[in-house]
């Protein structure tokens, strides 16, 4: 028999070594030194369940979010669907999500809007660190501008070990914070003018 053989352990490793090594580590990291995304990680890590608002975001942040909406919106306007949450009905001549909001910003909303920045010379670090704290996120536009209302999760991945030996440290945060919340969600409320 060639090749490497199963973990013979399963997830001892993970449980017994790793998981607890982390429990260690997280409570002293002064989240004030970190960019946002890293700084709503390690709070959410730390127990902080009150909502994600405005507040947890710098003014450049949320110009960024406004602009990538708005360029969701013209795509749609364009007929374009977001691929991320395909499922559309008219309503009263107007696409509409399915789920009632107007649409969802995704992945590929951010890195357009990244492409574009990069384009004219700029620097799209907001964008980034926008993506990186909210992902996918659920929007709605009204009188009063747009809400951006969601849950701030994190869904199963990889195990631990299995992340660590990817070499990517980003994977290793979302394996132990899947497995540290264990489903638990943290709101998200932001309001964008405009």
């Amino acid at each position: 028999m060639s090749g490497r053989p199963a973990q013979p352990y399963g997830n001892f490793i993970d449980d017994k070594i790793l998981y607890p090594a982390m429990d260690m580590f997280t409570p002293l990291v002064p989240t004030s030194l970190l960019p946002t995304h890293g700084r709503v990680l390690f709070d959410t890590l730390q127990g902080n369940r009150s909502p994600i608002t405005n507040k947890d975001f710098d003014k450049e942040e949320l110009s960024a979010l406004n602009r990538v909406v708005q360029s969701r919106e013209k795509m749609r306007e364009n007929g374009v669907p977001n691929t991320a949450n395909p499922v559309y009905k008219e309503v009263n001549g107007v696409l509409t999500a399915a789920n009632g909001l107007d649409t969802d910003v995704s992945y590929k909303d951010y890195t357009r809007e990244i492409k574009d920045i990069r384009s004219k010379g700029g620097d799209p670090d907001a964008v980034k660190r926008v993506a990186l704290t909210l992902g996918n996120a659920k929007y709605k536009r009204d009188s009063n501008g747009v809400t951006i209302s969601d849950d701030y999760d994190f869904h199963r991945s990889p195990p631990l070990g299995k992340s660590l030996m990817s070499g990517n440290f980003r994977d290793v945060l979302e394996s132990y914070a899947a497995k540290k919340l264990n489903g638990a969600k943290r709101p998200v409320s932001l309001n964008l003018d405009g």
